[in-house]
Formats: structure tokens, C-alpha cells, sequence
């Protein structure tokens, strides 16, 4: 029961800790469409994926997914509002 109980609320602060919202290229932040356009410069066959908009712990992050030749399967690009990259 215990760790039923664990599971549960740890499943809450998950939920309510994170979240993900799909979104338009042109929808983002001026700093943020700079980096990314500043980013793929050294892609430039590359072709955006996804967009979206995490918030993790009250923080706005927002994640530009795409894909090149020569790179293997998707590139993740995730930067705070103010157009700073998120470092891994």
C-alpha cells in the first residue's frame, strides 16, 4: 500500500512539475528564433521538426527539434526565453 501511495504522489509532482505545449516557429520569443537561427547556420539544409513549450519547475524552456544531413536522426535545441541555450 505504501508504495502505492509513493507511486502516486510521485506521479503527481511529475505531472504538475512538467509540462508540454506544441507551438508555431513564429510564435516564439525574438532571443529565442535568434538562437536557433544563429544554430542551424551551420545546417543549412536542416528542416525544423517540432516546436514546443516546457515548463519545468515555474521555467520557461523552449525545445526546436530538427533534422540534417549528417547528423543521426533529430537534433534537440532547447533555450530559455531569453535565448540562452540550455546547457545538457
Amino acid at each position: 500500500m505504501k508504495k502505492q501511495i509513493i507511486l502516486g504522489l510521485m506521479a503527481i509532482g511529475f505531472i504538475t512539475g512538467c509540462s508540454t505545449s506544441r507551438m508555431d516557429y513564429s510564435a516564439l520569443p525574438s532571443p529565442v528564433r535568434q538562437t536557433v537561427h544563429n544554430t542551424m547556420r551551420a545546417y543549412p539544409d536542416a528542416k525544423i521538426v517540432k516546436v514546443a513549450r516546457e515548463t519545468s519547475d515555474g521555467c520557461c524552456i523552449y525545445r526546436i527539434e530538427f533534422c540534417a544531413a549528417g547528423t543521426c536522426g533529430y537534433t534537440d535545441l532547447r533555450v530559455y526565453a531569453d535565448g540562452r541555450i540550455v546547457s545538457s
